[in-house]
């Protein structure tokens, strides 16, 4: 009967229903997999504000140190802040590169491309076939 839905509408009807589905289920993946890199990178965050406060202080007092062995306390943060400024730019550069290599939501890109390709290889193929 037309009206059953068993027709080609029918189909096309549930196929849209179920591709929604899908890209709702791709959605929620993605936005889980936020939430998870979102709270990790706070925990990061808070261990390196610590770290960065802690190694102020010892670098400070190192400065005095050396200035007081320098006769000079302003060539001792001199050298200190060198020492450091080169020390930044050689980590910095290194961690640029892999920052930019980092793959960003794997499993929500991984997934939907395993949609994508089921769309093009396998359901637009048959509904192809079905319309002839």
């Amino acid at each position: 009967m037309p009206g059953d839905g068993r027709g080609l509408t029918g189909l096309l009807g549930r196929v849209l229903e179920d591709l929604a589905a899908v890209v709702a289920g791709h959605a929620h993946l993605a936005r889980r997999e936020l939430g998870e890199d979102l709270a990790a990178a706070r925990r990061h965050l808070a261990g390196v504000l610590l770290l960065a406060t802690g190694l102020v202080l010892l670098f400070a007092g190192i400065a005095l140190w050396l200035g007081q062995l320098l006769g000079n306390p302003v060539l001792g943060l001199l050298w200190v802040g060198g020492v450091l400024a080169l020390a930044g730019g050689v980590v910095a550069a290194r961690a640029r590169g892999r920052l930019f290599r980092r793959a960003y939501l794997a499993s929500s890109r991984r997934e939907a491309g395993e949609t994508l390709r089921w769309l093009r290889e396998d359901l637009l193929p048959r509904l192809y076939r079905g319309r002839r």
